[in-house]
């Protein structure tokens, strides 16, 4: 059923027929440094080679979490694809140490070398993925850009697994993953009793706050996950994305020269913000090929399907010759509710909104880390991913709500809004968590951006430039801006504990006061566009 589904998702050309596809083989390829890797291969039924599609997973190549991998596998065999399906060092069949995205270059590349010598290889791969198999399609791209012809990738970006920023820990974020991860490979449970905790390890409300406001920070896994977590531990020794033991892992340097790219990604994705830096990163060399963002989360079902559809797209033209006529960009745009097309990103126009044109009843916030400011909705690893109704944020005193007037016209955002701060803390300490809003003519108000950032050591009146996350939005006629400020966004992000010390030992907190001075928000508006 499900492979009929994928196998369905783009009509064939005239005069393709559907090839049967043979059982999958099982192999173990070697690594440099002598593990071995558990590899699935799917092929069609012909003696004539044919290109590979490889997808390299940390979530299982097969049983419980690998059911829709291997029915795209099996679709894409029988369109005359063979299809590698890797379980990652250190995750299932697979021996050695997982380690997020380190050893994915060094390991995608003995995997190549490997396909390349198969009498079955026409020497052609595609590398697609998602999420963190978005990420070892991007190390594939980079360890072979002469064999790697096209490359594929969805809600994900090329420094996948590496600390989002520095000084960050994202609380909920992480330990959802890491619990998601551990359920998956157990396997003193029933299949079902996993399926359980990874469908209760998505939902909303699926976070312990209580034990998430545990001090010290170090100590979460422990309490959250039962045991020491030495990924958790990595990411506490190593905060900094900059750091060299990432190195490895962080392929940026790399996005510019690799294959013709097919992107999708969605403006409530967690990722999205390096997703369209790569996208920038690889437009000067004309790398990124297509580009498609969507209304979706990052655990949206719509994903998957949509993702198949469009790997099929880009490798049927890259790998095999294939046209597959369609514009280079298409973006949802929120508020009008429709698709917009394009053969390249929309030009836009800086809009500057002053603090002193939007009204609230205060400018100062304190920020008490023992009832700290709740996010709800925005850019969360779970299913309430997306805009939230936001009214009640107006009503609290850690939160600073500034309105405007009603719109003349129609607004539509496309690209990342800006806000700039002028305030004082008076720990020398705080956090920034910045949320765009729209009110409607009812006073309803729902989220359409957010932004975070940390502030430390600070010295009288701070000027801050808080980077909200990429949006494409209609802003309506007759509805109002809106722009909270609060001191923390808990549990996605640690709280600001209000003392000197390093964050992950602290014990103590204390609350802060920051006073919000000046301000701006810069909105980048787009011209007409028909929404």
């Amino acid at each position: 059923m499900q492979r009929r589904m994928f196998g369905s998702l783009l009509p064939r050309p005239a005069g393709q027929v559907l090839m049967r596809a043979r059982r999958a083989a099982t192999v173990r390829i070697r690594t440099d440094d002598g593990h071995e890797l558990a590899t699935d291969v799917h092929r069609p039924s012909t003696d004539t080679p044919v290109p590979t599609v490889l997808i390299r997973t940390s979530y299982g190549r097969n049983g419980l979490t690998g059911v829709p991998m291997v029915a795209q596998a099996k679709a894409l065999a029988t369109l005359g694809y063979a299809v590698v399906l890797q379980d990652v060092r250190g995750r299932f069949d697979s021996t050695g140490e997982f380690v997020p995205m380190v050893n994915e270059v060094a390991d995608a590349r003995a995997t190549i070398d490997w396909v390349t010598d198969q009498s079955w290889s026409d020497g052609t791969i595609g590398a697609w993925g998602l999420s963190y198999l978005g990420g070892t399609a991007w190390a594939a791209a980079v360890a072979a850009p002469d064999r790697v012809k096209a490359l594929s990738v969805g809600i994900t970006h090329s420094a996948v697994g590496l600390p989002e920023a520095s000084g960050l820990v994202f609380v909920d974020t992480g330990l959802r993953w890491l619990r998601s991860l551990d359920a998956m490979a157990r396997t003193d449970e029933s299949a079902a009793r996993r399926l359980a905790n990874l469908v209760r390890f998505r939902l909303p409300g699926a976070s312990d706050d209580e034990a998430f406001s545990h001090l010290p920070l170090l100590e979460l896994d422990e309490l959250v996950l039962g045991t020491r977590s030495p990924i958790w531990r990595t990411w506490a020794e190593h905060p900094d994305a900059s750091d060299p033991f990432w190195q490895p892992g962080d392929l940026r340097h790399g996005v510019a020269d690799v294959a013709p790219t097919s992107h999708l990604t969605g403006w409530w994705d967690l990722f999205v913000d390096r997703h369209l830096d790569d996208i920038d990163r690889q437009a000067p060399a004309g790398r990124a090929d297509r580009v498609v963002v969507g209304p979706w989360g990052h655990l949206d079902g719509a994903v998957q399907v949509r993702a198949f559809a469009e790997m099929r797209r880009h490798f049927d033209q890259h790998l095999r010759g294939i046209d597959r006529n369609g514009p280079a960009v298409e973006l949802w745009i929120g508020g009008a509710d429709r698709w917009w097309t394009g053969d390249r990103w929309p030009t836009t126009r800086t809009e500057s909104i002053p603090f002193d044109l939007l009204r609230g009843p205060t400018h100062t916030l304190v920020f008490d880390p023992a009832a700290p400011t709740p996010k709800t909705g925005g850019r969360t690893l779970s299913i309430d991913a997306g805009p939230v109704d936001c009214t009640a944020l107006a009503d609290r005193r850690d939160v600073v709500t500034l309105t405007g007037p009603p719109l003349p016209h129609h607004l539509t955002v496309i690209g990342r809004p800006t806000v700039t701060v002028e305030l004082d803390a008076d720990t020398g300490h705080t956090d920034l968590w910045v949320r765009l809003a729209e009110v409607d003519i009812h006073g309803l108000a729902r989220s359409v951006s957010d932004g975070f950032l940390r502030l430390r050591d600070l010295r009288g009146r701070h000027t801050a430039v808080v980077e909200l996350h990429p949006v494409g939005h209609r802003f309506s006629a007759g509805h109002r801006l809106r722009v909270h400020v609060a001191g923390g966004a808990f549990p996605h992000h640690d709280r600001n504990l209000g003392l000197d010390g390093d964050r992950l030992h602290l014990v103590d907190h204390r609350p802060t006061t920051v006073r919000i001075h000046d301000g701006r928000i810069d909105l980048p508006v787009a011209g007409p566009m028909d929404t």
